[in-house]
């Protein structure tokens, strides 16, 4: 954005997930870009980026949404237009939207996008930025080591999904889907507790003698879908992704985005065999 007074550049201030106002780095006056006259057929990225739409905008815009506004208004001197838009269209598919919805987002076709994804250059741009905007706090028990993909392992994606169910001690993500299933005494090689008492919204659930054996069964699952996947209707080699969709069917969008937040790195369209 350029000052109405001096010309200089100016830029918002604040958190990205709070900005407060625009100041001209030159002469320091606030809130003195100049506005552009908008066409009749303005799309809405153009409306969002633009100084009149954008206050309210941020009040209702997800943190993938402002991260890929930030992208759009802030990297514009290192890429061309289309590359900063196909930055910002990964940030989305890195956060768990599919395609079509970041197609929607940054109005661009599903085709460019696809493409994009191919490109490990851009691929590493969206992940960088995701980590250096995300509201997460990294860990900071590791802050002087820089992420890196092969830190990333199967044992730290089944402790991140666990932590997202949030169970109870001994409770497993399993259900109990038959009256067969309560006469068992194992699952998946694990002993099973049927004398623990269960709160009344987890009945359903099976619990295990050792609390420290659900990451065992959850990752001994993961590699089930690995090892036999046509059993469980997946691809030859399914991603991150499609397994977690197999594994929580009502919830994956939002596992998908804690996975992402807690693993930023993570490559939900790399086969899961990957991690192993």
């Amino acid at each position: 954005m350029i000052c109405s007074i001096c010309g200089g550049i100016v830029e918002w201030q604040g958190a990205l997930s709070n900005l407060t106002h625009t100041k001209c780095l030159s002469c320091g006056a606030i809130n003195s870009q100049k506005i552009d006259q908008e066409d009749e057929d303005t799309d809405e990225l153009d409306l969002i980026t633009s100084c009149k739409g954008v206050d309210n905008w941020y009040k209702r815009a997800s943190f993938e949404e402002r991260l890929g506004l930030y992208i759009v208004e802030h990297l514009e001197k290192e890429a061309g237009w289309k590359e900063n838009l196909l930055v910002a269209a990964l940030t989305f598919i890195l956060s768990g939207y599919d395609v079509s919805a970041a197609a929607r987002k940054t109005n661009l076709s599903e085709t460019d996008i696809k493409g994009a994804m191919q490109n490990k250059e851009l691929m590493n741009k969206a992940k960088k930025l995701r980590i250096e905007k995300s509201p997460v706090k990294p860990d900071q028990s590791n802050r002087n080591t820089p992420p890196s993909r092969s830190s990333t392992n199967l044992d730290q994606i089944v402790n991140i999904m666990i932590k997202h169910e949030g169970l109870l001690p001994g409770e497993t993500p399993f259900r109990i889907t038959s009256p067969e299933m309560k006469k068992w005494n194992s699952f998946l090689g694990f002993a099973i507790d049927k004398t623990i008492p269960k709160p009344q919204d987890r009945q359903n659930f099976i619990y295990f003698k050792n609390p420290d054996d659900v990451p065992k069964a959850v990752k001994a699952q993961m590699l089930r879908y690995i090892q036999n996947p046509e059993r469980y209707n997946l691809s030859a080699n399914p991603t991150v992704k499609e397994v977690v969709h197999k594994f929580d069917q009502s919830g994956a969008a939002n596992k998908i985005r804690y996975m992402l937040q807690h693993i930023p790195l993570l490559d939900i369209n790399a086969p899961l065999s990957k991690y192993i």
